[in-house]
């Protein structure tokens, strides 16, 4: 039954069996009256039902409801009371539970577990109520509190009663949202600094949410996570609550633009969960991107030091290129009041651009001689640079230092290396007076001797004659190897030596002057045993290209009506005497067709040797060097690259080193745009040949080219090998059985070098 009054809701339980006794609501009465001074909701339930109290003591149990009945996903709590209707014999029990616990909680008692007893019955005990968190959106959820029936040794009160349901409502408190955490402004530079923050859902969603960031200006930053100027960032109900962190860095553009503010935009949020899906836009973030151009221009070298010379300038150079790109081309003005004087310069004027900006542009300068005894002079090259664009309009300077030569001595420059050899090789040498004698004086050179005509012999006159018409012109003295009968001493050659003599004259300044003794090496032939390299191949040799450093080989046709970059050849200095197979080499002749020869007859016009087939055959082209033996030719408006031979000498003795680049080159009669690039290095030190393979475009033509090396008699039984590095095969050479000698296969895609060290 229930029973409303003034606002307070009582659920009465019942028993259907009853007992009266006039005494008792007697003494219940009186009870009352004495509740009432200690409880006025008991007293205000007792006054409720006054003829029950007095007339009818009834067990039940009655649910006291004074309140709205809600709670809070913020913890709240609210709170109802329940009382017995009548004293009971022995203590009764019942337990209350909440029917959604992820919605709210029985607090008080904590256990859920209310007891009664005979001496507190009729005082109301309280159960307290806690709304329960979530952390989902959905909206106000109504639970209950539901009890247990009685339990007692009363028999009255023992599974007799069971209270009915009070239903409570909790009050969501989840918004659903994105958090941004990040600075006003995030500064990072063009330095490659970088800035972050973090993003993170406020509520879990029930599927997966996507938030797009763009950033407006890829100039200037872009997301290191993706590398772009785009990034996704994607929350699931697992990890919607912990932040991922969006990292920024500046890109660097060479440009002198002082800050760069641009945005981080978010798009709408993606979601099945309704309620994220097109909900949220974060506000955009600031980023500023910090400017690390600073304009000017980078000089190698701001100290030169040239030389007097008769007859070759020595020289010295710079390079110079821009710190940033300019706004406008910068034309670099180069002058000096020394030239042709002092020094020369190679070029009066630079031109750089936006699209060269960076890259060193060389100036050499050169001593000139002033047949003055003058001392080292001092000669300044001015810089002038003018530009539209307002940070490259300036000056500078370089100084040079022209050291003097005009001083009393006999002047011998070696033209070669102070090497001879069995193999009947030169040493030569130019002979000239420092400064002209006086008046009709006459300067003899002399007597010019070998230490030993056994390993050097004199060709050239052993006196030189010099007077006032031709103190400067050149003299030759040749020192040829002698042939000793094959006395192997060691790698270095036997020593002996060349004395310039003395200066006799009547010119007192001139007279008595001794002249240089130089140290010369006889080279053993026989020293390096002939059809004896050991091959290795490499896959860790760095291609360094020449192209740009390098001299170009302007070739001679060997077949007249073919242009020279098709089938040429042109013979070139190697820079030292190189061994090759038991003899000496100052030349080399290299051929369009991938490879080089020592031989010294040229190529038969109606011969190119452009059929890499027959490299294993005896025959020409002997003593030949072949990183690629095939029938190529260069062509820049083939392939867009630049396209040539290149050669170049470097080192110092005894380590000099001559290079040979056959530089994007083209199989001829590619149907696709094949190109290669790759070397032949001759090692002083070592006396090693080696092929080294650059970057190369491969595409569907077959290739099959034949690299090696062939003695003088054209044969390649103990180094020829093939090379391939295409995407088919000849089938005469992948699968077959060697056509002759010692043949491999050779991937230079994998194999960047072979050597072949004696």
């Amino acid at each position: 039954m229930q029973i409303n009054h003034n606002q307070v809701t009582y659920y009465k339980m019942m028993n259907t069996n009853k007992s009266s006794a006039l005494q008792s609501h007697k003494i219940e009465f009186l009870v009352l009256l004495f509740v009432c001074s200690l409880s006025l909701i008991s007293c205000f339930k007792r006054v409720d039902n006054p003829l029950l109290a007095l007339n009818n003591k009834t067990p039940g149990v009655t649910i006291i409801i004074i309140s709205s009945l809600l709670v809070s996903e913020s913890g709240t709590t609210d709170s109802f009371s329940i009382v017995l209707d009548a004293a009971p014999k022995d203590d009764v029990t019942l337990t209350a539970t909440s029917t959604l616990s992820a919605e709210g909680i029985i607090i008080a008692p904590a256990s859920g577990i209310i007891t009664f007893t005979p001496q507190n019955w009729s005082l109301p005990q309280i159960i307290t109520v806690k709304g329960v968190d979530d952390i989902v959106p959905d909206g106000n959820q109504p639970f209950s509190v539901t009890f247990s029936t009685t339990s007692s040794l009363d028999p009255s009160y023992n599974g007799t009663f069971q209270p009915a349901d009070v239903v409570f409502t909790n009050v969501d408190n989840d918004t659903g949202g994105v958090t941004v955490t990040a600075s006003s402004t995030i500064m990072i530079s063009e330095s490659g600094t970088t800035g972050s923050f973090s993003i993170v859902l406020n509520t879990m969603p029930s599927g997966d949410v996507s938030i797009d960031l763009t950033i407006n200006d890829p100039l200037e930053g872009f997301f290191t996570l993706t590398s772009y100027a785009t990034s996704t960032l994607t929350f699931n109900p697992l990890n919607w609550n912990s932040p991922q962190t969006v990292t920024v860095q500046g890109v660097d553009d060479n440009t002198i633009d002082g800050f760069k503010n641009f945005k981080i935009i978010f798009g709408y949020t993606s979601s099945t969960d309704p309620n994220y899906n097109g909900i949220f836009k974060p506000a955009d973030i600031n980023i500023t991107n910090i400017d690390n151009d600073i304009p000017g221009l980078t000089i190698s070298k701001r100290t030169l030091i040239t030389k007097e010379h008769p007859l070759e300038n020595i020289t010295d150079f710079f390079t110079i290129n821009l710190n940033t790109s300019p706004s406008s081309p910068v034309t670099v003005t180069i002058t000096s009041t020394s030239t042709g004087i002092e020094i020369s310069l190679s070029t009066t004027t630079l031109v750089f651009d936006s699209s060269d900006w960076n890259i060193p542009k060389t100036v050499t300068i050169s001593g000139k001689d002033d047949l003055i005894s003058d001392g080292m002079q001092t000669a300044t090259v001015n810089l002038l640079f003018n530009s539209v664009d307002i940070y490259y309009n300036s000056s500078t300077t370089v100084t040079v230092y022209n050291q003097d030569n005009e001083s009393n001595s006999i002047v011998v420059i070696p033209l070669t290396d102070l090497l001879t050899s069995e193999s009947e090789t030169f040493a030569d040498f130019n002979v000239f007076l420092s400064s002209a004698p006086s008046g009709t004086s006459t300067v003899m050179i002399g007597p010019i001797t070998t230490s030993t005509t056994t390993e050097g012999i004199l060709l050239s006159s052993s006196t030189l004659s010099f007077d006032f018409s031709n103190w400067n012109i050149p003299q030759l003295v040749r020192v040829q190897g002698a042939a000793d009968n094959g006395d192997v001493s060691s790698a270095s050659g036997t020593p002996y030596t060349l004395s310039m003599g003395y200066a006799s004259s009547t010119d007192p300044d001139w007279d008595g002057l001794s002249g240089e003794i130089f140290q010369l090496y006889n080279l053993d032939v026989g020293y390096i045993p002939i059809n004896l390299y050991n091959r290795s191949i490499s896959t860790s040799t760095t291609y360094t290209s020449i192209a740009l450093t390098g001299q170009p080989i302007n070739f001679l046709k060997i077949i007249p009506t073919t242009p020279a970059y098709d089938e040429g050849v042109k013979k070139i200095p190697i820079g030292f005497n190189f061994s090759f197979l038991g003899n000496y080499y100052s030349e080399i002749k290299v051929y369009t067709n991938g490879f080089a020869s020592f031989a010294t007859t040229t190529a038969a016009t109606t011969t190119p040797y452009k059929d890499s087939s027959n490299f294993y055959a005896a025959g020409t082209p002997i003593l030949a060097l072949a990183p690629w033996w095939d029938d190529l030719y260069f062509s820049s408006s083939f392939i867009g690259q630049d396209s040539n031979i290149y050669f170049e000498q470097s080192g110092i003795i005894p380590s000099r080193v001559l290079t040979i680049e056959w530089h994007n080159v083209i199989v001829k009669n590619a149907t696709s745009t094949d190109y290669y690039s790759f070397q032949i290095k001759l090692n002083e030190l070592d006396r090693s040949i080696e092929f080294v393979y650059g970057t190369s475009t491969i595409g569907s033509d077959v290739v099959n080219a034949r690299c090696g090396i062939k003695d003088e008699t054209g044969g390649s039984d103990f180094t020829f090998i093939d090379c391939y590095g295409m995407k088919t095969f000849a089938s005469s050479t992948a699968t077959s059985t060697p056509l002759k000698g010692n043949i491999d296969f050779f991937n230079f895609l994998s194999y960047p070098s072979i050597k072949f060290t004696p």
